[in-house]
């Protein structure tokens, strides 16, 4: 049995572990599109800093691939497929076969159409290379604008701040992060970023990036306002890395479908991470939920049903656990109520802590905490099933009693 992998992140690894655990003499072949072993991207703008050692970015020694009988093939991506040959094709032309296939390709920076990054000064900050690239040109006392105040720009703008750059973020949405949070927990984010110094804009648009001696110089708004920076860092979302399905008859604006054993409509290719649109755990929706947890089992789901296992998805979760600025955020499920739920608030200003639990009926949909977070474990374990009288034990628990 043959194996391909295209994409060396969580999931794609995932599922390659678990191939070589149930099939010890299949051919295992990986496809990235670095030249480096796998990483986090989540420790990037700390590694643009200097937070966290290169050595300690990877999360898999560099004999992973040999201790497994894997061929890695590094500085490639998959362009398209040819699914009645099972074979694949790199951009260098070369063409593999395989029995078959998982596509765990990630994604990559969305750039608006005012967005060059071959402008000096224009960065994006996505993968390891930024990083190191954008390092070697940033000084302390210099001003950077983040367009993007999802997790990757206030990421970003905390690690340049601490870098000693005067830090500007700007945000179309009304809030901070508004995938993540509501307005009460956005709010305390961006009060605890102005409280180290970076402005925060909401409810701005960027119209053009403005350039002099062909580097660039600031933004202009759509109001009309002109922000100088030395650094623009382009922070506004991602796209699902799916232009090998190009071509073939399949729905791919909302991420790739898959069923719950991780196999899509083309027969022996499944998916995995990011570009995967799959159920909600709890519920009948399909959304992309691009999280590690999410990845991880879903290359585990992939690689058990490719080794010839039956194994099944329970669904994707939305689970979000950060600190920026001082403030503790995590995250479950849904963080605001759709038809049929209520919101329930639990709020503590003496401690700064803020609690938000989503109901239908009795049932936990989801659950927001800003503050103190120690009791979030409690509270999430419970999602998806009836609290049976816990949400009087749970104001209890939130006031740490």
């Amino acid at each position: 049995m043959s194996y391909l992998i295209a994409g060396c992140g969580p999931g794609g690894i995932r599922c390659a572990e678990e191939i070589r655990r149930r099939d010890k003499t299949g051919e295992i072949v990986m496809i990235s599109p670095e030249d480096s072993r796998p990483y986090s991207r989540i420790t990037v703008p700390e590694y643009l800093t200097g937070e966290v050692e290169k050595e300690n970015i990877y999360f898999k020694p560099e004999s992973f691939f040999a201790d497994n009988n894997i061929k890695l093939i590094t500085g490639r991506t998959l362009v398209s497929l040819k699914p009645e040959k099972h074979t694949a094709v790199l951009d260098s032309g070369e063409e593999l076969s395989y029995d078959k296939l998982l596509l765990a390709t990630g994604s990559s920076p969305a750039m608006p159409p005012w967005a060059n990054v071959n402008i000096s000064g224009v960065h994006k900050l996505w993968g390891k290379a930024d990083a190191e690239s954008l390092a070697k040109k940033i000084r302390a006392g210099e001003k950077a604008i983040i367009i993007g105040g999802g997790l990757v720009g206030m990421q970003a703008a905390r690690a340049l701040s601490d870098h000693g750059l005067d830090v500007c973020v700007l945000e179309a949405a009304d809030r901070l992060m508004f995938q993540q949070l509501d307005e009460t927990a956005a709010e305390m984010l961006k009060n605890a970023a102005q409280n180290t110094g970076i402005r925060i804009e909401t409810d701005v648009f960027v119209e053009e990036i403005r350039e002099k001696d062909s580097r660039a110089c600031g933004v202009t708004l759509r109001s009309g306002e002109k922000i100088e920076a030395d650094h623009i860092l382009i922070c506004v979302g991602v796209r699902p890395n799916l232009g090998m399905l190009d071509g073939l008859d399949l729905d791919c604006q909302r991420g790739l479908e898959t069923d719950l054993t991780m196999r899509t409509s083309i027969p022996d290719v499944f998916a995995a991470g990011d570009i995967v649109r799959t159920t909600v755990f709890g519920g009948e929706s399909q959304e992309i939920r691009a999280i590690w947890i999410n990845a991880v089992r879903q290359g585990t789901i992939a690689g058990a049903n490719m080794a010839g296992g039956n194994e099944v998805f329970e669904g994707s979760r939305a689970l979000n656990s950060i600190q920026l600025f001082g403030l503790a955020i995590a995250s479950a499920g849904s963080i605001s109520a759709a038809e049929g739920m209520t919101e329930e608030i639990l709020s503590y200003p003496v401690s700064g802590t803020y609690c938000k639990l989503v109901m239908e009926g009795d049932v936990l949909r989801g659950a927001l905490i800003a503050g103190d977070i120690q009791y979030a474990g409690p509270l999430f374990a419970k999602i998806g099933r009836p609290l049976n009288g816990f949400l009087g034990k749970a104001a209890e628990i939130m006031a740490g009693r």
